[in-house]
């Protein structure tokens, strides 16, 4: 349960405080950071313009790491016992994290993704710096371990080009830093991609993508699977069915064929294989 990165979903993590302006942060680094700055200081010796700036920064902050707080709708929900529950914004459902703008951004789900496998990556540091595992073997563990835990559910997020850098980035810099511990020097993106044997992973996004998409248009007429991805494929102004359009278009498939070629898998899965969009 520790390596698949639930433990952080359970336990709460210990908090930095500032004595001087109380702000919590995650890490002692963040805090010393903070106290070096000119914006640690009590919020009444503050001026109007310097709090404002404050929280447009946090609020900056936030959307970049994904954590902006959701609107609670106001609503009533009494339990079987007949207590009022208490309404929450987000809540993380099958290991997704489900809020209001989950159809229209994956911003935050990415992130928290991202966070995770990163913790599942240090609990294996051991294994990392093993010397008598070979690299592809290590390569193997890496995809099983940390980039199934990173992707999971990905085939339906409806990501941006700063969430595809994003994870990109961290993908790479999760690679580098496993074989800069074997070889102690500095290496390219090409080369630690193909020391380790894996394929980049915007490469592995698309074919997930379009396999979902082959999966869910084999089942029964139906079937409510295949029904959403049929409509979800005729409205093209959806974010989703432009990543669609474009998988497509990169591995010279014509989405109009898209429900007849799905039929047979095996020439399917040879269509849609990772190498093919690298």
């Amino acid at each position: 349960m520790r390596r698949l990165g639930n433990e952080r979903l359970k336990h709460d993590e210990a908090k930095w405080k500032c004595e001087t302006c109380e702000a919590e942060f995650d890490n002692e680094r963040c805090l010393r950071s903070h106290t070096s700055s000119k914006w640690c200081r009590k919020r009444q010796d503050m001026m109007e313009a310097q709090q404002m700036k404050l929280r447009q920064t946090r609020k900056m902050s936030q959307a970049r790491r994904g954590q902006v707080t959701c609107k609670v709708e106001p609503i009533n929900v009494f339990t079987c016992d007949g207590l009022r529950t208490k309404p929450c914004g987000e809540f993380v459902y099958l290991g997704t994290q489900i809020d209001p703008t989950t159809t229209c951004s994956a911003t935050p789900e990415v992130r928290r993704r991202c966070g995770i496998a990163c913790a599942v990556f240090d609990s294996l540091s051991t294994l990392w710096r093993s010397s008598s595992i070979a690299t592809d073997v290590k390569g193997c563990l890496y995809c099983a371990l940390v980039r199934s835990v990173m992707c999971f559910n990905a085939e339906v997020w409806p990501i941006s080009n700063t969430d595809a850098v994003h994870l990109e980035g961290v993908h790479f810099r999760l690679l580098r830093r496993i074989v800069v511990k074997m070889l102690n020097e500095h290496v390219t993106r090409d080369r630690v991609l193909w020391l380790m044997e894996v394929p980049p992973l915007l490469a592995l996004l698309r074919q997930k993508r379009l396999r979902w998409v082959g999966h869910a248009l084999r089942r029964a007429p139906t079937d409510r699977s295949r029904l959403n991805v049929l409509d979800q494929l005729n409205r093209p102004e959806l974010c989703w069915t432009q990543l669609i359009q474009s998988d497509c278009s990169v591995a010279n498939i014509p989405i109009d064929s898209l429900e007849h070629l799905v039929a047979d898998r095996t020439a399917f899965r040879q269509l849609t294989c990772a190498r093919t969009f690298c």
